[in-house]
Order: structure tokens, then sequence, then C-alpha cells
């Protein structure tokens, strides 16, 4: 894989990815955004949050249920998943009842800084 050239992308922060060593040719146009935590301390610089894109989201569900009953064949595994389902099933109302959408969230911190 070819090096990213620095001088072709200022003083943008470019991060790459490779997992494959043959070309792949792609359509479409995925765009994210991700904002610097410089206000972080020293020691925590460099970290990022970003929220995984739907489609991606999706995406991966999709690919974990595959493996939930690939690998539920398995008893232990089968316990494990079962028993972490109906931890989620139990409490995930209260979570979603509870806890502030990200318009909520907006609007609080508006409210208090601008």
């Amino acid at each position: 894989m070819n090096d990213v050239d620095p001088a072709l992308y200022g003083d943008y922060d470019v991060a790459t990815q490779n997992n494959l060593t043959t070309t792949v040719r792609t359509t479409g146009l995925s765009l994210n955004y991700r904002q610097a935590l410089t206000f972080l301390p020293a020691w925590a610089r460099g970290v990022q949050v970003i929220k995984t894109p739907d489609a991606v989201l999706n995406a991966q569900l999709k690919a974990w249920d595959k493996v939930i009953a690939a690998q539920s064949q398995e008893p232990f595994f089968k316990k494990v998943i079962d028993s972490q389902k109906a931890w989620v099933k139990r409490t995930g109302a209260y979570l979603q009842t509870n806890n502030l959408d990200s318009a909520a969230l907006e609007s609080a911190y508006k409210h208090f800084f601008g």
C-alpha cells in the first residue's frame, strides 16, 4: 500500500486503515465528521469519539446475528448470550426512558453554554 502524502492534505489529519493487500473498487461516498477533543488533559490527547454510521451499525448487527447463530451451538456460549439478552431486555426500557437523547442533550448544552 502507498503511504499517504502529507503535502497533499495540508493541515488536515488523515487516518488510514488497510485490511486488504489487493485493489478494491468501491462506489459511493461516505463522509464522517470528527472533532478532536483538544480540551482534554494532555494525557488524553488524541482521543476521538465517533458515532457509528447507521449503515455500518446495521451491517455489524446482521453480522453479529450470524456469529450468535453459529456460536450458539456451543452450550456455554448460548447460556452467556441468552443471559446477556435477558439482562438487556429487562433494563433496556429503563435506559431508553431515562437517558437523554441527542436533541435533549443539545438543548441542555445550549441552555448553559449558548
